[in-house]
């Protein structure tokens, strides 16, 4: 009897308090859902390079040693300065057509999101002011929006046309919707807007610099591991592969380069020592033609 008073007075607790224990947990799901809902996702993509191994194969004859024409493994960390450096960086960003962000803006939260799921946007920059400028599109309907920007101080609103040239001091726009009817309605009855805004190639650089990742594998292995972070999936395996395929393009132009200038330089010392070859031929043979 005892032990069954014990269990009861234990029990009875969380018996009585059962209801509030439920409320809590219920209460911390939905905070939970919630929180899961605003919570910005992070991709991430790798790449893998494999540098030429010097010690391996016909690069480790003497020729390609004295002209240096691939990388020992002593050179693992100078060829990932070189991938992070921004000169190799603007190519890439060259490459990757990353001129414009597109955000969708709620009443919450703001995200980036592709151009194409929504808009397409062609323009001319006059003034480089409006680089990194962010520029407001409220839908009015499928055929108006609203074109909201700060510009010397002031708020500038300018009702503009989907699909026609929408201009003013130093730009010029023309704005397309890419989404079906249903999807226009959608933003407009939830009053969502658009944020774009036009990056400079300084920026570019910084973005894909600041998300970046490289480091060899192993000291004594010529692998590097390349990976990139980005809230849109998409952008990581671009700027991975991107990265990728311009050093390997960057690295055979060099290494061409380089082949052609020994081959230059062989070329030359080969003529030089045949003229010498036939002058002492020629010396010789004179010289036995004066002795016999």
């Amino acid at each position: 009897m005892n032990n069954i008073k014990d269990t009861k007075a234990i029990l009875m607790p969380l018996v009585k308090g059962s209801p509030i224990i439920l409320i809590c947990a219920i209460i911390a799901f939905f905070i939970a859902k919630k929180t899961f809902n605003y919570f910005t996702p992070q991709y991430e993509s790798t790449a893998k390079i494999k540098l030429d191994d010097s010690s391996m194969g016909v690069r480790n004859t003497i020729l390609y040693k004295d002209f240096d024409l691939m990388p020992t493994n002593n050179k693992i960390k100078t060829e990932v300065e070189i991938i992070k450096s921004r000169e190799f960086l603007k190519l890439v960003g060259a490459k990757l057509k990353w001129d414009i962000s597109f955000f969708l803006v709620g009443k919450l939260k703001k995200t980036e999101i592709k151009e194409e799921d929504f808009y397409s946007l062609t323009y001319n920059l006059t003034d480089e002011s409006h680089y990194q400028r962010p520029f407001e599109v409220h839908p009015i309907n499928n055929n108006e929006y609203i074109l909201i920007y700060s510009a010397k101080g002031k708020v500038v609103e300018q009702v503009c046309q989907f699909g026609s040239t929408c201009q003013n001091d130093g730009f010029e726009f023309n704005l397309e919707f890419n989404c079906d009817k249903v999807a226009i309605d959608n933003i407009i009855k939830n009053k969502d807007h658009f944020n774009f805004k036009i990056n400079s190639t300084q920026n570019i650089t910084s973005k894909i610099s600041s998300h970046l990742d490289i480091n060899a594998l192993d000291k004594d292995i010529p692998i590097l591991r390349i990976s990139f972070k980005d809230p849109i999936a998409k952008k990581t395996t671009q700027v991975v592969n991107c990265i990728a395929q311009t050093y390997i393009e960057d690295y055979v132009r060099f290494k061409s380069e380089t082949a052609r200038k020994t081959v230059e330089f062989i070329d030359e010392r080969l003529k030089d020592i045949g003229g010498k070859l036939k002058k002492s031929e020629s010396f010789l043979e004179n010289y036995k033609l004066k002795n016999n």
